[in-house]
């Protein structure tokens, strides 16, 4: 994926090292029960269990989802697969050289990422091969429905969970040797 710019890095930072400044869809986060205290604190998550599994494991590395409250309404996103992602270049060509060059990208990422909105799954096209369209259609429907300071938002945290793949990752590294 495309490197951090010095803004999402801080970001994805900031808010990797302080999970608890993030509001759950419970609400604000519950002060931390004596046994937990008492675990060593981990600053990555697990991947699903699955991934653990001989060889179709791998198809489970480097998955996470996130749930979230912005503004008063539920998101949930997910990592995406190498495949979604390279389908962002050609979606955004006719952007490219242009000043919305970069919005276009943001738009591709948080469609790429975004799974429901209040617990409503994002629209679907209506394809024999679902993987050719589903991206574009997405794309055109947070172009057309999401305003500029959500998707700004939501582009952040799709770089926060990156972030946290990373350091899972790192953290797994770190177990095997």
């Amino acid at each position: 994926m495309a490197e951090f710019t010095a803004d999402q890095a801080a970001v994805a930072s900031a808010m990797a090292v302080q999970p608890s400044a993030v509001e759950t869809p419970e609400g604000p986060p519950a002060a931390p029960q004596a046994a937990e205290e008492a675990l060593p604190k981990r600053d990555y998550r697990d991947f699903d269990p699955r991934h653990k599994e001989s060889f179709a494991g791998l198809l489970y590395v480097g998955q996470l989802d996130d749930e979230f409250v912005l503004y008063g309404h539920k998101f949930r996103i997910a990592t995406p697969r190498q495949t979604e992602r390279l389908q962002i270049g050609p979606m955004t060509r006719e952007f490219q050289d242009t000043s919305t060059q970069e919005l276009a990208y943001q738009a591709a990422v948080v469609a790429l990422y975004l799974i429901s909105i209040d617990g409503q799954e994002l629209p679907q096209p209506v394809l024999l091969n679902i993987k050719d369209g589903a991206l574009r259609d997405r794309f055109n429907w947070v172009c057309e429905n999401i305003r500029r300071p959500i998707i700004n938002a939501l582009f952040d945290k799709c770089w926060i969970l990156e972030a946290e793949v990373d350091a899972t990752l790192e953290a797994m590294g770190k177990a095997s040797a």
